[in-house]
Formats: structure tokens, C-alpha cells, sequence
């Protein structure tokens, strides 16, 4: 039996997949312990509950927020993505390339390039959890 080492751009569906479900046992899965996720505005969120504590703050700032990836690229452990983050909430709508890094079948780190949204996603978000 042999090991087949999967692309970094199909990992990186994935979380996109599961980012558009709200799927937290699917992004749980494919999280590192410590991944970094940085919008095109520098808003970071550092390690995976924290990433999963965001997900579940989306539904808050923007519940129909979805991701469409258009073109895609491996680069060693990179994958290189290019598409639109979509929703209602127009603040967030924009072109976007994201660069993706995985190690050792995990997503290690995930960074929004481009055109910046009006509004930081990370910001939003943060915003929520101060207001509490």
C-alpha cells in the first residue's frame, strides 16, 4: 500500500467546502493545531479552536458569506487560489486570491491577497466577541 501525498490545492477546497457549510467537524479535521488565517485587511485569528470559534461567529456578521474558487495552483506545499467571497453583506464582497500552506495534510496557514473587502472579516468578527 502506498501513501499518496494530496495536493495542497485539494486541502484547500476542502476548508473552503467546509467554511461554506459552517462544517466544524470537517474544518477540525483539517486544521492544524496551529494555523494562522490573516484577511486582506492584516485581521488575524491564530490557532484552530480559535478559527472554529470564528466560523461560528460568521453566521453573525454575514450568515450567507460563501467563497468561490475560480482557479487554483500548486506550488510545493502552497496552493494558490483566485475567486470571490460572496454575501449580503456588501462590505465583505470582493475579488480575492488566497494563499494556502499545508504540512503534513493540514492547513497551516491561509491568507487573503487582492483588492481588500470594505470591512475586515477578522475585525467583525473580533468586534462580536468585545462586545459580549
Amino acid at each position: 500500500m502506498f501513501w499518496h501525498k494530496r495536493p495542497p490545492t485539494e486541502i484547500a477546497q476542502e476548508f473552503v467546502d467546509a467554511c461554506n457549510a459552517r462544517d466544524t467537524v470537517a474544518m477540525a479535521r483539517i486544521l492544524a493545531d496551529d494555523v494562522v488565517f490573516e484577511d486582506s485587511r492584516g485581521g488575524r485569528i491564530e490557532g484552530r479552536d480559535e478559527m472554529l470559534r470564528a466560523l461560528a461567529a460568521v453566521n453573525q456578521v454575514a450568515p450567507d458569506l460563501r467563497v468561490e474558487i475560480n482557479r487554483a495552483s500548486n506550488l510545493g506545499d502552497t496552493a494558490l487560489l483566485a475567486g470571490r467571497s460572496l454575501t449580503s453583506n456588501h462590505t465583505l464582497v470582493c475579488d480575492t486570491q488566497w494563499r494556502a500552506v499545508v504540512r503534513d495534510g493540514k492547513l497551516v496557514e491561509w491568507q487573503a491577497f487582492g483588492h481588500p473587502a470594505e470591512s475586515s472579516l477578522v475585525g467583525l468578527i473580533t468586534s462580536l466577541g468585545r462586545a459580549e
